[in-house]
């Protein structure tokens, strides 16, 4: 099984017939796009300490702060179905993490409430792999940062899965180079029917030993997330090689278009691209 890097967005989504449904693309109250690690991968005998920050967006906030907190532990095995939470550990306690739309760098007006919050520096334990088989410190042991917030009266509970290894070789977020409309680098906001596309850095190859103790190449597959502050795309979601089209009017006001690449492993990158 591929590494796997865990976003839990407790929404409940539903399909709808009607056109008029609001997309899943389509920007306007609070979400939560992703959470960002400057490394998404860390051998435990060398720098442990990790910068990670949430983007998000909440564009019909109109600058409030959203009240939350945020709390580590190691992976008490998500992935096998344990619940995300690390009430297991009882040394493990909640600290405040609020998001200030209004004056928090980077979440202003001018920046339609879209973007990054404040840093939050965590600390991988030194022994997160002792006591551990050959194959799990190859392969990763994961230390889960996880973001709870209160959101009109709801819960909104998202986590990231930063992995402790010795494998050597460790895993850096994708690197997006430019963000295209219809071939060129985008300048305005897109018109219907106009053509996006990301292009960024090739995946990296990478080693994975499998339940064999079989030692396999693998590639990452990046995937693009599409987001607007207004409209939508023909896909919300593609292949880092493939183009959505813009399907709507365009706008005629303040607005943003951005992509979210995830690399599977545990990293991302973005961009937003705000108009006029």
């Amino acid at each position: 099984m591929k590494s796997v890097n865990f976003i839990v967005l407790l929404f409940l989504l539903s399909a709808c017939g009607d056109d008029s449904f609001k997309k899943v693309e389509t920007l306007g109250n609070f979400r939560l796009l992703g959470i960002v690690a400057d490394t998404p991968e860390v051998d435990p005998n060398g720098d442990r300490f990790v910068d990670v920050q949430v983007l998000v967006s909440d564009i019909e906030g109109a600058g409030r702060t959203i009240q939350g907190t945020v709390q580590t532990c190691i992976d008490p095995g998500i992935s096998f179905g344990a619940q995300v939470s690390c009430d297991y550990d009882p040394t493990s306690l909640p600290a405040d993490y609020d998001i200030n739309f209004q004056n928090d760098l980077g979440l202003g007006p001018a920046n339609l409430y879209t973007g990054l919050t404040n840093i939050h520096t965590v600390e991988v334990p030194v022994n997160i792999l002792n006591a551990r088989n050959s194959r799990d410190q190859f392969n990763g042991v994961g230390y889960i940062v996880i973001f709870k917030f209160t959101v009109d009266g709801k819960e909104i509970k998202a986590f990231k899965r930063i992995v402790g290894t010795n494998r050597g070789a460790l895993n850096q977020n994708p690197v997006i180079s430019d963000l295209l409309l219809n071939g060129s680098t985008i300048l305005a906001f897109p018109a219907n029917g106009d053509n996006l596309l990301v292009t960024s850095d090739a995946p990296d190859n990478y080693f994975y030993i499998t339940s064999d103790n079989v030692t396999e190449t693998r590639t990452e597959n990046l995937q693009v997330a599409w987001y607007t502050s207004t409209g939508k795309f023909t896909l919300a979601k593609t292949n880092i090689d493939e183009s959505t089209k813009y399907d709507s009017n365009p706008s005629s006001g303040a607005s943003l278009v951005m992509a979210v690449v995830r690399d599977e492993r545990g990293g991302l990158d973005f961009v937003i691209k705000r108009f006029p």
